[in-house]
């Protein structure tokens, strides 16, 4: 789980930005982490990979005190 530091919960814009980077992931070839069922379009494949929570990254936060700290995206709640 997320360090007591930050919230355990993935804001707006890093949520964003993780389901951004993953459709262009899916979109040059990658393979998808989840079970794909014929006619699932990009999209839908992200947001089952985000509820599975199966996202492969991580989100680096910096703290007031200028430190940076490393979370899974596993870890967050979305």
């Amino acid at each position: 789980m997320a360090s007591s530091c930050t919230a355990a919960y993935a804001t707006k814009y890093e949520r964003t930005k993780m389901i951004g980077m993953r459709l262009e992931q899916l979109a040059r070839g990658a393979s998808p982490l989840v079970e794909v069922t014929p006619g699932m379009s990009i999209r839908e494949v992200v947001m089952r990979e985000l509820e599975e929570k199966k996202l492969p990254f991580k989100v680096v936060r910096t703290l007031p005190n200028g430190d940076k700290m490393v979370v899974r995206a596993c870890d967050l709640q979305m």
